[in-house]
């Protein structure tokens, strides 16, 4: 788990800042056209009045808060639950994610819906970007899928201290260097309760710390990579 949370994060910000250069360079050599064809192909975004503002980070000085409450919360569920279905007949919420990087260029806030079928063995995973706009970010079946124990009920609504959770863990280790990657990103998966993750990253001093948290209580400090960590040592934690 942890693993495939760090390659995400870890690619996030590339990710999506290299295709704008490409964008843009085609479009000094073609002309306004280009621009316009890739903007056609993108989905439409999903509008939510509970975010008019279509920012879902409050500021860089508290990124542990987020403008997300359980309405809007609902609501991408809600549009990726039924996008699933079309998919999946059985799908159910396995895991729900949230990456937050307050000072990237780009897209500053991701929420991830997983969807797990287990009479396909199948996972569907959806993410709503800054805008709203959703897209299918992964399809993946068998060995592939690290968790297959879906959700009864939301972990949002079950922990309804979930950012207090963010804050607290974010906190316990001071404010972090202004990067392009720095950020957080949160999970939570059920085993057999909601288990909630949060992994910090200060991208300049590569100091990732991984807390998780029960639903009860204070965070619980988990381990700190440093420098040294390869993709290959990250574990995963349960």
């Amino acid at each position: 788990m942890v693993k495939r949370k760090m390659e995400k994060f870890f690619s996030n910000s590339w990710r999506l800042i290299i295709p704008v250069v490409l964008v843009l360079a085609l479009g000094f050599i073609c002309g306004i056209p280009v621009l316009m064809t890739i903007r056609q192909t993108e989905p439409e975004p999903m509008t939510s009045g509970n975010n008019p503002s279509n920012t879902l980070v409050v500021s860089q000085k508290h990124m542990w808060q987020l403008n997300l409450n359980d309405a809007l919360l609902n609501k991408l569920y809600t549009g990726a639950y039924n996008t699933a279905l079309l998919e999946i007949s059985d799908a159910k919420l396995n895991e729900f994610d949230i990456d937050v990087l307050p000072y990237s260029l780009s897209s500053k806030v991701k929420v991830t819906y997983c969807f797990y079928s287990k009479s396909a063995d199948r996972e569907l995973d959806y993410v709503f970007y800054d805008n709203l706009r959703m897209v299918l970010e992964r399809d993946i079946s068998g060995i592939a899928i690290v968790n297959k124990v879906t959700f009864d009920t939301f972990p949002w609504i079950t922990n309804k201290d979930w950012m207090l959770f963010i804050r607290n863990a974010y906190e316990s280790i001071g404010p972090l260097t202004p990067d392009n990657v720095t950020g957080y990103l949160v999970w939570v998966v059920n085993s057999p309760t909601p288990t909630w993750h949060i992994n910090i990253n200060d991208s300049v001093n590569w100091h990732w710390t991984l807390f998780k948290w029960d639903g009860q209580g204070d965070p619980v400090f988990v381990k700190q990579f440093g420098e040294d960590v390869t993709i290959s040592q990250l574990t995963y934690y349960p």
